[in-house]
């Protein structure tokens, strides 16, 4: 079947869209890295208050359940002294002040809302895989096949999947402090396809007519993006202001995903399982 030019030429034109949007959250992000820690700086004194009453309420409930487990302990030894019966009154006694115990910890810390540096950041990293999205579909739709025959749409195909990781990580982990070190790579291939490897959209080449190339491109495909992500989350991990949105969910999240877990364990030489 001949070729959709109306078609091919919105997927390129779609595809220079794509690198200007991602271009514009790359500079977001990096602003959010280079200015977020003053903004969570001039908020901390405003937190205090509220982070004051976490804290008393705590020690409060801690101080009450202390005393009720002194009375509880006072009458199991009463009891103890009258007859066999007193040894299921201190067990009792003993677990009851230990469970109302462990209910005194403090409460974890508030979560930092996210700055205007990140909204607007996520909204143009959102913006761009839409764009991204429709010029891979409205390749493929031009060549009347799959949109990864040559490494021009492979390239293509593998940056969208990477930006599709980081904001799974996003609205899982809240790791938008990744999104210089994954926009960074996205943005630098993106160039490289229109740039070097472009290829004008048409039929596969004779040696690629399979129905494999349907299966094993696009597992490779699936497959690359998630293993790019280790990489670009292990400079985040190594970066001294990875923690700078002062969200200390952030910085769980960074250490909790099971990406950063790969990205730990093979930082200091062990095996990720």
């Amino acid at each position: 079947m001949p070729v959709n030019i109306g078609l091919a030429r919105l997927s390129d034109h779609l595809l220079l869209l794509t690198v200007v949007v991602y271009s514009l959250a790359m500079l977001a992000y990096a602003g959010e890295l280079a200015y977020g820690r003053r903004r969570v700086k001039a908020a901390a004194p405003q937190r205090e208050p509220e982070l004051a009453l976490a804290r008393a309420s705590a020690g409060a409930a801690t101080a009450v359940t202390a005393q009720a487990g002194d009375g509880a302990a006072s009458a199991a030894s009463t009891a103890d002294s009258a007859g066999p019966a007193g040894g299921a009154g201190t067990a009792g006694g003993a677990g009851t002040g230990g469970g109302a115990g462990t209910a005194g910890t403090a409460p974890p810390r508030p979560a930092a809302p996210a700055g205007p540096w990140v909204r607007a950041a996520l909204a143009l990293t959102a913006v761009g895989l839409s764009a991204h999205v429709l010029g891979i579909l409205t390749r493929g739709l031009a060549a009347h096949r799959v949109p990864w025959g040559n490494m021009y749409e492979f390239v293509t195909a593998i940056t969208c999947g990477a930006v599709i990781v980081y904001l799974v990580l996003v609205l899982r982990y809240r790791a938008h402090f990744l999104g210089l070190f994954v926009m960074v790579p996205v943005v630098l291939g993106l160039g490289l396809c229109a740039t070097v490897l472009y290829t004008a959209a048409g039929p596969l080449m004779p040696a690629l007519h399979s129905y494999w190339i349907a299966i094993h491109v696009t597992a490779a495909v699936i497959s690359s993006a998630p293993i790019a992500m280790p990489g670009w989350s292990r400079r985040g991990f190594l970066a001294p202001s990875a923690g700078s949105c002062g969200d200390c969910r952030s910085r769980k999240c960074l250490t909790g995903s099971p990406t950063a877990r790969w990205c730990s364990a093979s930082r200091s030489g062990h095996s990720p399982s």
